[in-house]
């Protein structure tokens, strides 16, 4: 999907291997896990949660990366556990969210419509790969100017941030605001906002990093005409 929406050539290596949870015990121990069991979030996931809510022990005053410190935290946590930088964090969650849209149905999320997407335009089209254009990315500056408002679903208390433009909805969720809330991650996602082809760069390394974690001796690189090595010399 990156490389047909314009984005940079990423080699992709085979050769991962899916075990059963005995085989995984086995290898790694109780955690099935390379990396250790994540405790960031309460329901199990590997993955981040979407939003822990705010710190119950903060003042209503204090600064927003405060206040929303349970996300934020657990946020970090998740990535840094599987060996990530902030700076690959934020590549990794702005290049994945380009696509896809939530889903009321599955995870309370996306309820403006029933399905709001993260990105309201199609991936090929006004899309953050290329030096200009407006793009997910820049929804971050957007937001960065004008905050969108907090939007809380009536059906089921999940709060979300969301912009109506071009007829379609451009949906947050806490976790893709703690980008903005946190000033370390801020200061990264704007930088990349005026820096194009250093996100897709640096994005296409941190998702090759992704694909291959825990897979050392395993793996067979692309044989690829062009897919020797990560390229975005077209993109300039």
């Amino acid at each position: 999907a990156f490389e047909a929406t314009g984005g940079p050539i990423i080699p992709f290596s085979t050769g991962r291997q899916d075990f059963s949870e005995q085989q995984a015990s086995e290898v790694h121990g109780p955690s099935l896990c390379p990396f250790g069991k994540g405790r960031a979030n309460p329901n199990g996931s590997f993955l981040p949660s979407a939003d822990l809510g705010k710190d119950p022990a903060c003042e209503p005053t204090a600064p927003i990366h405060e206040r929303e410190r349970p996300t934020i935290e657990a946020m970090r946590a998740t990535f840094q556990r599987m060996g990530f930088s902030d700076k690959e964090l934020v590549v990794l969650l702005v290049m994945g969210h380009q696509y896809g849209r939530m889903h009321e149905n599955v995870s309370g999320y996306g309820g403006v419509t029933g399905s709001d997407t993260w990105y309201a335009f199609d991936p090929a089209h006004w899309n953050v790969y290329g030096p200009g254009g407006l793009g997910y990315l820049s929804t971050y500056s957007m937001q960065a100017r004008s905050e969108w408002p907090e939007w809380v679903n009536p059906k089921n208390g999940k709060r979300q941030f969301h912009m109506k433009m071009g007829g379609g909805i451009f949906a947050f969720l806490p976790v893709d605001m703690a980008l903005l809330w946190d000033p370390a991650w801020k200061k990264i996602v704007l930088w990349y906002d005026q820096h194009r082809v250093d996100f897709h760069r640096d994005s296409a390394a941190a998702w090759k990093k992704l694909t291959e974690l825990g897979c050392e001796g395993l793996l067979i690189p692309e044989t690829t005409p062009g897919h020797e090595r990560i390229r975005v010399e077209h993109i300039r």
